[in-house]
This record gives structure tokens, C-alpha cells and sequence, in this order.
């Protein structure tokens, strides 16, 4: 391993550290408001994310190596929080990149949670124009965790009226800018 590389773990493991120390109790993607779902922490870490050297995969790994469970539900949570935030934005990168902690955190955590997590991703991923599974296989074709892999296989295996949010309990409100979930 280059020095470089070593480093950018580093970083990387750095921000991962400050985001989750900082995560507040109660860390969710859905309210019964509409409320801002970017905080200082969260885009600290966005910024560490997008500016990481390492490949996709290694940085997946690093974000989950050593994780505990209410670490990889925060690591999930922030990637659904990207994608509803790409929406607000009209952007996609936060979508793509929030699609790295997203995964990292379905590698360990509960699969009931990830359908929840998996069908606001899908959700977004359509109002942006994208393909939430295309993107996300392309991704864990390079990653190769067998755990994460499952879980998303299982997830788009099924028909399309079981993958929408209403099917999970999650309703969604406004558009755009506007664009929130409860449930």
C-alpha cells in the first residue's frame, strides 16, 4: 500500500469517525415535517467522501470495517439522506456518492431496514432519471460483498408495487426542493 493511499484512508477514516461520533440519538430519513436534512457534520463527511482518492470499493470498506450495528444504520441513513437531498438539489452526484455509505451500512445491518433504505434510494433514483439497481450493481459488482449483494438482489427480485415506499409504510410528500418521507 502507497503512502498516498494510506493516507487517504486516513481521511477517510477520520471523517468517518467525527460524522458518526457526532450523529444525533435519533437519525432518520423521515419526519413528519419537512426539514433540512444536511447538517455540519453530514457535510463534512459528504466533502470527505467526494474529495477520497481511493476506489469506490475501498472506500465501502473502510466505512464498514469495524462498524457496529447503529453504526451501519447511520452510515445507511446518511445515504438515503444524500439521495433526498440530490432531489431537493436537482443534483446527482450526492445520490452517487451517498450510495457508498449506503452500502457500507447494508453490509451489516438488518435486511427489513435496508427494503426501507433500498426503496427511498429506488424513489430518488427515478425522480433524478436514474437507475438506483443499475447504479447500485455496478457498484457491487467492483465491491463483492456477498451480504450487501443479497440484500439488493432480494430487494429488486421483487415487483415493483412491493418495492415502492408505500409498500414499506414510508409516504412521500412535496416534490423537488420540497420532497420528504414519513413513516
Amino acid at each position: 500500500m502507497s503512502d498516498e493511499q494510506e493516507q487517504e484512508i486516513a481521511k477517510l477514516e477520520d471523517a468517518r469517525t467525527t460524522f458518526l461520533e457526532n450523529v444525533p440519538a435519533v437519525y432518520t430519513f423521515t419526519s413528519f415535517i419537512s426539514t433540512n436534512l444536511t447538517t455540519e457534520d453530514e457535510v463534512q463527511f459528504l466533502r470527505a467522501l467526494l474529495q477520497c482518492k481511493l476506489s469506490r470499493a475501498a472506500i465501502i470498506s473502510q466505512l464498514a470495517d469495524g462498524a457496529s450495528p447503529k453504526c451501519w444504520w447511520d452510515l445507511a441513513t446518511f445515504g438515503v439522506r444524500r439521495a433526498i437531498t440530490a432531489v431537493r438539489l436537482a443534483e446527482v452526484e450526492p445520490f452517487r456518492i451517498g450510495l457508498l455509505p449506503l452500502l457500507a451500512g447494508l453490509s451489516g445491518g438488518d435486511w427489513r431496514d435496508a427494503l426501507r433504505h433500498l426503496s427511498v434510494v429506488e424513489d430518488c433514483g427515478s425522480r433524478l432519471g436514474r437507475s438506483a439497481q443499475h447504479d447500485l450493481t455496478a457498484i457491487l459488482a467492483e465491491w463483492g460483498n456477498e451480504k450487501a449483494a443479497k440484500i439488493c438482489e432480494s430487494y429488486f427480485a421483487r415487483s415493483a408495487e412491493m418495492r415502492d415506499v408505500r409498500a414499506m409504510g414510508l409516504f412521500p410528500f412535496g416534490a423537488d426542493q420540497e420532497l420528504w418521507y414519513q413513516g
